[in-house]
């Protein structure tokens, strides 16, 4: 490594150090005694809230969904064509980049269903009726 590198790596972990220094502090300025007539409880939520925000949910997971497929097909079929109509040394360049292409398009498919699934456990665990 070079000294620039280690000493922007340097930098880097002291500012990290900091950081963490930083949010472990915690400061307590209370002052009198507490009295239990004036806390509030927090709103809780009921099961059209939760309905309404599942129902807003759903038609954004579908867009982004279908539009991540739409572009990981449209990708597969353009480097499909390049891949065979090119020589041999662009053959082995997009053979080089059809990895992260496939581990991408793993992702979009599988982040999807998995969002999915905990959608449908979710639901099952705490129904809405």
């Amino acid at each position: 490594m070079s000294n620039n590198t280690k000493k922007l790596v340097n930098r880097i972990i002291l500012l990290l150090i900091c950081c963490m220094f930083l949010f472990s502090l915690s400061g307590v300025y209370g002052q009198g005694t507490l009295d239990p007539s004036t806390i509030k409880k927090p709103p809780t939520l009921t099961t059209e809230d939760t309905q309404t925000a599942i129902d807003k949910v759903k038609p954004i997971i579908g867009y982004i969904t279908g539009i991540g497929m739409a572009v990981s097909v449209i990708t597969l079929v353009v480097l499909g064509i390049k891949y065979m109509v090119g020589s041999i040394e662009e053959r082995a360049e997009y053979k080089k980049s059809m990895l992260p292409y496939l581990i991408g398009a793993f992702l979009v498919f599988a982040i999807s269903t998995i969002v999915s699934v905990i959608m449908q456990f979710t639901n099952e665990l705490f129904p809405t009726t």
